[in-house]
């Protein structure tokens, strides 16, 4: 068994130690140390990834991170790789832990600690933090932790998401609205960029009462979960009420990873 002792910054002196054995804590947290990181295979932004439950009860002490110089480190560690994305976000939710920290580092191992700390957050824990930008194809150690004890130690649960690389999205139909007195109907739709590529172009299919379906090559250049509302060519058809059915797909002409947010609708009356 190793020991360590430090005093924090430069800090040293005399000091006495006495050991004692107690009963082990049960379950010991597999993830404890940073060479023992817990894997974490981030999940596709699509609301169906899994969480990973952690438990810090029986973690034991690691060095001090950069935004908490004299708190008591009792964390677990994490490791994931960041694949084709720099957009990370991460849900880190509390069962019967207290508030929870986050550390994340780009470099090996070293000691009780890891070497170069990205960023440090205090009071980190919530869904949809979003991580630093990410370099592609980069291994990354994740570092969670509170001051432990009976009042803070616990339960939690933690899931990486990331967006897809191609992804565009109808989010609204601006127009018709209200009612249809004519034979002309013209949409306006909001299309959305929601993949991690700049989006340069797609095709917006869209019917009434699903009919026969309209295609409009649409083209710009849209950053992520930027938009623009397009009109699309006129649908002729009868006043009365019918639904107007709007889709995209094939965003930078290839697939979208995404499709369960490609499609919306509207009745116009």
């Amino acid at each position: 068994s190793l020991l360590a002792v430090h005093g924090y910054g430069g800090a040293s002196g005399y000091y006495s130690m006495a050991v004692t054995c107690g009963p082990p804590c049960s379950p010991a947290a597999g993830n404890d140390r940073c060479s023992q990181a817990q894997a974490l295979i981030p999940a596709l932004d699509d609301g169906n990834g899994i969480p990973t439950p952690g438990d810090n009860t029986c973690a034991y002490g690691d060095e001090n991170t950069g935004c908490d110089p004299f708190g008591a480190m009792q964390g677990v560690w994490y490791g994931f790789n960041s694949g084709p994305n720099s957009i990370m976000f991460m849900d880190l939710v509390m069962g019967t832990a207290g508030g929870m920290n986050y550390a994340l580092y780009d470099g090996g191992c070293s000691g009780l600690g890891a070497l170069n700390e990205i960023t440090c957050v205090i009071d980190g824990d919530g869904s949809g933090v979003q991580l630093p930008a990410l370099v592609p194809g980069t291994d990354y150690l994740l570092y969670t932790w509170n001051d432990g004890g009976l009042s803070a130690e616990g339960d939690f649960s933690i899931l990486l998401r990331r967006p897809g690389m191609n992804d565009a999205a109808i989010v609204d139909i601006l127009e018709p609205s209200g009612e249809l007195c004519n034979t002309g109907l013209v949409p306006r739709v909001v299309i959305q960029n929601r993949g991690e590529l700049d989006l340069t172009s797609a095709q917006i299919v869209y019917n009434v009462d699903g009919g026969p379906a309209s295609n409009f090559a649409w083209s710009g250049d849209l950053a992520y979960l930027e938009t623009d509302s397009v009109y699309l060519p006129t649908i002729t058809t009868v006043p009365g009420v019918h639904t107007l059915n709007v889709a995209s797909s094939q965003p930078n002409a290839t697939t979208d990873e995404l499709p369960a947010n490609d499609a919306s609708s509207i009745q116009v009356t």
